[in-house]
């Protein structure tokens, strides 16, 4: 007997016809599922390589999608990459807290409201000239009561103060002839029959480096306000003596890289600048009291060579913190290393808002929901505990979030199962595992500041003093010269340290050109 069959593939057979069979028609049954089994395993084999390849395109296009849909609040983009459309996904909910506060100014706070002077420059008196009642004439009318208001204003005609230093010579008996100099009382920078001062240069430095005014939208400024007309050459040179005053020997870029390299803990970051017509890259290296920007170009603008001309990170004592975004450069040195929880915030609601029902107890990526309020949660009772007077978590509490930690870790690994033979390189792997292996590898780093209450949870210090840096790039557009960046980041430093220290910025600015260069006093938090 023959057992039926289409297309190569034995149907199914009766129990009785098994029955009836003969040995050789049993044996010929087996060679043909036998070859069924194999052609089926064959094709299921090819079925799974093209599905495996599928899913792998699918999550490359995800990918894409997902960075081409990325915003400030999901990546490290800065927020004037958003543009002017409106987001695609709705706008999250805030995650702040009521505090119970009402808005505006609290009370007891240091106001800054305009108020009243005892001695004004000038007085009005304004008398009513009829009734208006009767509309009788109020000439001999007896004043009763006055309500002074004053107005704050600009002088009308705003002058230069011009100040002439008759700079006497005199012939000793020997027969020298000697002139007085500085050491005679004359300021330094009188050297030519005119030139502007102090004031009218350090307004000029000011508005270029703290406004990111363009050179000759500096000098008409000035013009219009103080009635100084310098050219924009004046001004342009100006501040490059500024920076070259700024960057001397022994100087204050040299005190404050000295002491920022024995800070307890130091924010480090960087930023692109068009220079020179390509791009150089802008390192910052601060504390809360001192800061210190430094531009570089060439090879190894951005990575271990740029960091260590600026002779601050290499140099760190033992034991000081290094408070980061997650860069390779930095980790290459022997610090201790804290990694910027804003970063890792960003990137776990990029996961949450890509993954389907991330937020739920059983989302596919429900551990990056669960990792984002934890890391969110443990700096809101960290920072709680710092207001409290608090040096430290319970070591009991801290434990407890530890584990909890480490549990949010092992959920990632249950969602994300390695494939056969393990994961691939991290360019060929999802960004959801990227950053779940991440995490796993950098724990202490991102829990530094749980741990020591002198490391913040972000590294926003550096990314603020970053920001003026963006600024000058919107506003003014690029620099023509490697010299322009470097005059530019040395004024930068300059008041940004005067401000942390509670110094005005034309004041410093005003000593720099006096020949009096202000150096900041040892400040190492």
């Amino acid at each position: 007997m023959s057992f039926p069959a289409q297309n190569g593939v034995v149907l199914p057979v009766d129990a009785s016809a098994l029955g009836s069979a003969s040995r050789e028609e049993l044996i010929a049954l087996v060679v043909m599922l036998s070859e069924q089994v194999s052609a089926l395993t064959a094709r299921i084999t090819e079925q799974d390589a093209r599905i495996a390849e599928q899913d792998a395109v699918i999550a490359e296009l995800t990918e894409k999608l997902a960075a081409a849909t990325a915003t400030s609040r999901t990546s490290s983009k800065p927020p004037s990459s958003d543009g002017l459309r409106k987001p695609p996904t709705p706008a999250p909910t805030s995650r702040r807290t009521k505090t119970g506060r009402k808005p505006g100014g609290q009370l007891g706070h240091d106001g800054a409201a305009l108020a009243q002077v005892a001695d004004p420059d000038d007085v009005i008196d304004h008398r009513p000239r009829a009734c208006s009642g009767c509309a009788a004439s109020l000439a001999d009318a007896v004043v009763t009561s006055i309500a002074a208001r004053q107005v704050a204003d600009l002088p009308e005609n705003v002058r230069l103060a011009w100040t002439e230093h008759r700079i006497a010579t005199c012939v000793c008996e020997c027969g020298a002839r000697t002139s007085a100099g500085v050491a005679d009382g004359v300021p330094a920078g009188v050297s030519a029959p005119v030139q502007y001062g102090p004031r009218v240069r350090a307004a000029a430095a000011w508005l270029v480096a703290e406004h990111y005014l363009p050179i000759a939208r500096a000098a008409a400024v000035l013009a219009g306000l103080s009635g100084a007309a310098p050219s924009a050459g004046s001004v342009a040179t100006w501040t490059a003596a500024a920076g070259d005053a700024l960057a001397a020997d022994g100087g204050f870029l040299d005190a404050v890289a000295a002491q920022l390299a024995d800070a307890d803990v130091l924010h480090a970051d960087e930023t692109g600048l068009r220079t020179a017509g390509s791009l150089a890259w802008v390192h910052v290296a601060c504390t809360l009291a001192l800061v210190l920007l430094s531009v570089h170009t060439g090879d190894g603008r951005r990575g271990r060579a740029a960091i260590d001309r600026a002779g601050v990170i290499g140099n760190l004592k033992p034991g000081a913190v290094l408070v980061s975004d997650y860069w390779a450069p930095y980790f290459s040195y022997a610090a201790v290393h804290a990694l910027c929880g804003a970063h890792v915030v960003r990137e776990l609601r990029a996961v949450c808002e890509a993954a389907p029902a991330c937020t739920t107890e059983d989302g596919s990526q429900s551990w990056a929901g669960k990792m984002l309020h934890f890391l969110e949660s443990l700096n809101a009772e960290v920072r709680t505990a710092r207001q409290e007077g608090r040096q430290e978590l319970d070591p009991a509490v801290l434990a407890a979030k530890v584990t909890t930690f480490e549990k949010i870790l092992a959920l990632g690994h249950e969602q994300n199962p390695p494939p056969p033979g393990g994961w691939l390189a991290a360019s060929r792997r999802p960004k959801a595992v990227n950053l779940l292996l991440r995490i796993e590898g950098e724990q202490k780093a991102y829990l530094r500041f749980a741990r020591d209450f002198a490391v913040p949870f972000t590294n926003n210090q550096a990314e603020r003093d970053l920001r003026g840096v963006k600024l000058r790039q919107k506003i003014s557009g690029c620099l023509r010269t490697v010299k322009g960046a470097e005059v530019f980041v040395a004024i930068r430093s300059y008041l940004l340290t005067a401000q942390r220290q509670g110094r005005a910025s034309l004041v410093v600015l005003r000593e720099l050109f006096e020949g009096r260069v202000w150096i900041p006093q040892l400040a190492t938090t």
